[in-house]
Parts: C-alpha cells; sequence; structure tokens
C-alpha cells in the first residue's frame, strides 16, 4: 500500500461528508414561496389528479409523484418534502465519489463536490419543495455516461444515458432540453467520429422517443397553451448575465488547447445549450425561460470545472480550490439568511389572530399561493384564473366586477397583493383601502390590506 496515497484518498470522502452535512441545517426553515407552496398543496391530491391538473401546466409528472409517495411513507410535513430534494442533492454529490472518482480521478471528485457548493443556488435546491436536485442529479449522470459510452462503447453506458435522460425528461421541462442537446451533440460525434458506436445509440435514441412519448403530445400542448399566456412578460435581466459568464466560463476554459477534447465540448455544448434554447424561444415566440432554468446543468458545469482545475499547476489549483470555498461560504451564509428570516412566518402567526371564520382574503396576482396554503380553513377568493389553479383546493375565482356586492355579506375583507401590481381599478373605484401590513417570501414583497364600502 501507498502510505502517501493515503490521507489523499481518504480526503474526497471527508470533504463529501462536510458539504452532504452542510444543507441539513436548512431543514427547518418555516419559509415558502408560492412555487412551494403550488407543490404542497398540489401532492394532497391523489395521484390521477396530480397528472391531470399538471397536464394544465408546465411541469412533467415524476417529481410531484415522487414527493407524494416519499410523504405518504414518511409524512406530509415540510421537513419530510425538503428532505426529499435533499437526497436529490445527496445523490449529485455521491457522483463526486463513485463516478467521476472513478473516470477521472480523486482530485477530480473533490474539486467536483467543492464546486457544486459554489454554483449559483446549490444551497437553495438542496431544500427547496421543487424538482431542481433531483433534475440536475439525472442531467449530470447522463452527461457522464455518454462521456463514458464514447470512451467504452459499453452497452450499460448506453441504457445508462438513456434511463438518466427520460427520468431528467420527467422531472422538467428543461432538464429535457438539457439533456436533448447533450444527446443531440453525441449523436452528431458518434456519426461523424465512432460510427461503430452508432447503432447502439439509436437503440437508445428509441427507447428514449418511445419512453417520452406518454408525455410529448401533452407537453407540445402545455407550450403551444403557454405561448398564449404564460406568467413571464420579458426575459429576465439575470438570465443574460448568467449567459454572458457561462459563455466567458466555457471561452476561457476551452482557449487552453489541452482542453479542446470530447469530454469538455460536450459538457460546454450542455451547459451553454440549455440556456440557449431558452433565450432563443423567448426571443422568437414568447418568454418561456428564467435564469434558474440554467442552473440545472449545474452538475456538468461542476465536472467541467474539476477536469480543468485539476489539469493546472499545483499552486493554481490550489488557488481555485480556495476561491471556491470562499464562494461557498457566502453562498451558504446567505441562503441561510433568505432561509431563516421569518418575515412570512411571523406574519402568518400575527395575522391569523385577527382572522375571523367569515372573513374574506382576496388577491389579484400570485400572490395567493403561500396564504392559501398556509391558511387552509378561510376563503380565499382570486380574480384571475388558470387551470392549474386548481391545485390549491381553497381557492374561488371571482369576477373582478362581482367583488363588490360577493363581499357584502362576508366579515372582514384583507386584500393582497405584490408591490410590483399595480393597485386594480376594481378596488380603487368600488372600496376604501387602508394598507395594513408588509411581508416578503424569497425575493417577493407582498401588502396587506383592509378593506371597507365606500
Amino acid at each position: 500500500m501507498d502510505v502517501k496515497r493515503q490521507p489523499r484518498s481518504k480526503l474526497i470522502y471527508i470533504i463529501f461528508t462536510i458539504f452532504a452535512i452542510l444543507p441539513l441545517s436548512l431543514l427547518f426553515s418555516k419559509e415558502i414561496w408560492f412555487d412551494e407552496a403550488y407543490t404542497l398543496s398540489l401532492i394532497q391530491h391523489d395521484y390521477g389528479e396530480i397528472i391531470e391538473i399538471l397536464k394544465t401546466d408546465m411541469h412533467p409528472p415524476l417529481y410531484f409523484l415522487s414527493l407524494k409517495l416519499f410523504c405518504e411513507v414518511f409524512g406530509y410535513t415540510t421537513i419530510c418534502s425538503k428532505l426529499f430534494s435533499y437526497f436529490g442533492y445527496l445523490a449529485i454529490l455521491i457522483l463526486g465519489i463513485t463516478v467521476i472518482k472513478r473516470q477521472f480521478g480523486n482530485r477530480c471528485g473533490i474539486i467536483y463536490i467543492i464546486a457544486v457548493g459554489a454554483m449559483p443556488s446549490t444551497y437553495l435546491f438542496s431544500v427547496q419543495q421543487r424538482s431542481y436536485t433531483w433534475a440536475i442529479f439525472f442531467i449530470t449522470l447522463c452527461y457522464l455516461a455518454s462521456v463514458r459510452y464514447i470512451e467504452t462503447g459499453g452497452s450499460l453506458d448506453c441504457v445508462i444515458l438513456a434511463i438518466s435522460a427520460l427520468l431528467a425528461g420527467y422531472n422538467h421541462i428543461y432538464a429535457l432540453v438539457t439533456v436533448g442537446v447533450c444527446i443531440g451533440f453525441l449523436n452528431i460525434y458518434i456519426l461523424i467520429k465512432r460510427r461503430k458506436l452508432l447503432y447502439k445509440l439509436l437503440a437508445a435514441d428509441l427507447i428514449m422517443a418511445i419512453g417520452y412519448s406518454f408525455w410529448l403530445f401533452i407537453l407540445i400542448k402545455q407550450t403551444r397553451d403557454a405561448a398564449g399566456n404564460y406568467w413571464l412578460k420579458s426575459i429576465e435581466p439575470l438570465s443574460v448575465v448568467l449567459f454572458i459568464v457561462t459563455v466567458l466560463l466555457c471561452g476561457l476554459m476551452l482557449i487552453i488547447k489541452k482542453n479542446r477534447n470530447i469530454t469538455m465540448i460536450l459538457g460546454a455544448a450542455t451547459v451553454l445549450g440549455v440556456q440557449v434554447v431558452g433565450l432563443g424561444i423567448s426571443l422568437i415566440i414568447r418568454t418561456l425561460y428564467i435564469g434558474r432554468y440554467g442552473l440545472l446543468a449545474l452538475g456538468v458545469a461542476a465536472v467541467l470545472i474539476g477536469i480543468c482545475l485539476n489539469k493546472l499547476d499545483k499552486a493554481i489549483k490550489y488557488i481555485g480550490c480556495a476561491v471556491l470555498c470562499v464562494i461557498n461560504c457566502i453562498s451558504f451564509a446567505i441562503t441561510i439568511q433568505l432561509e431563516y428570516d421569518n418575515s412570512y412566518s411571523d406574519f402568518i402567526e400575527d395575522f391569523s389572530q385577527k382572522l375571523k371564520s367569515d372573513d374574506t382574503l382576496l388577491y389579484c396576482d400570485y400572490s395567493f399561493g403561500m396564504l392559501s396554503y398556509s391558511l387552509p380553513n378561510y376563503t380565499h377568493r382570486v380574480t384571475i384564473w388558470q387551470d392549474w389553479f386548481c391545485a390549491f383546493d381553497n381557492l374561488e375565482y371571482i369576477d373582478k366586477t362581482q367583488v363588490k356586492q360577493n363581499c357584502d355579506d362576508s366579515g372582514e375583507v384583507w386584500f393582497f397583493k405584490s408591490k410590483n401590481t399595480e393597485m386594480p381599478t376594481y378596488i380603487e373605484n368600488d372600496f376604501n383601502y387602508k394598507i395594513e401590513d408588509e411581508f416578503h417570501c424569497d425575493y417577493e414583497y407582498m401588502e396587506l390590506y383592509r378593506l371597507t364600502e365606500k
């Protein structure tokens, strides 16, 4: 046994343990935002209803069905639903001590794990009650299996890339785009450079096409409906910034001659491809993409950083790892502050003391999500409607022209809106309104008004 190598081989497991433990401190936050409220409300329905509701939304069903099954076994609590996302994060890290360590070496595995934590929103995703961590895991696994297949031509690698691509696609629409770019690029490379491997890959392509055909027509309908009625109004500046930064980083990696290999090029194409497609759709059709969807490829980006840094001189490598560790500390501190801000939970605690059983809670925008989940025993009325709102069982649609007469016989009328939403004319014309409170959740700032008759 080489004694000199022994501490180094153990270091990867020490680093893995540290990064695996960190997000556990985030599990106990009570703060939720709209998308999480939607998740938690949706999984209260039975499996068939979940699929029917999702057909009217822009989400594939795998994450929600899996989360429901997990919660049925372990309980419908916020901690359990956060824990399910944490396990996805843990799976991303496990790739570092298994597949990446085996394919690219011990040091690359260490840098990968550190880089995962340094990526934007990793710690937020690790406990967010959404599909992001599992989508990232399946995308990263698909990429690694693709690289492995190029190297070995093994049937098992071809099967793994097909299955992981399918699972990614059934978790998130932009995860489907990401693996689509990866496998599309892989097909082109194999066709040009490694034709002997083409037959197995075409068989995998067929399996993926058949496997996703069950949701494909629903996806086409969802996209067509969203093109005419989607909540995004313009391209998010952050998504443009993320794209520019990604282009620069990929360019810096590939400008080095020894990095110009299929592993790095395929990874760069995967990381950039989802952003190009998302921004392209937003420019040509309408805005259907936001920056965080591009972060679904963060696991692949971490692999590229691991490979690239591992090839540099020892001093530069250590400096790079130190910088990544500093970014980790900053990112984790920001996440702790966001998760334990308590603005929303404190508001709910205070506001619930004022509410009476016959009070009405009124909304003109998406601010209804958190409130309808947190206050399930009250009447929640919205003046906007989309079919997927039926995930919230206690929500009622009310025409804005009928607000006054429908609120006459109730108790107090409380009106919520985002700070970014203008006061509707039907409130200004028919009611006296007085601001009672403000709170924020995630990056959204909300206002509460008490309405009285004019």
